[in-house]
């Protein structure tokens, strides 16, 4: 069985592509909570596979810093 990356509508940009994940692991965090999230939570949140997540993230630390950083402002 294919997975339709990015649910069928894949970005415009680097900008958008992590955007798109912030989003995600920010309804993740909502939904189960920081500590208990993961990475496959958010790549299938956002509908990519774990590899397309890591080429944009290192780890689950930078993607939460990103969104904070990105609600602050």
């Amino acid at each position: 069985m294919s997975r339709t990356s990015w649910a069928g509508n894949r970005p415009q940009s680097n900008s958008q592509a992590e955007s798109r994940i912030c989003d995600a692991a920010l309804e993740c965090y909502k939904r189960l909570g920081i500590a208990r999230t993961t990475m496959t939570d958010v790549a299938r949140q956002v509908g990519i596979t774990r590899p397309t997540l890591y080429k944009y993230f290192k780890n689950k630390s930078d993607i939460l810093f990103a969104a904070v950083d990105r609600e602050a402002f």
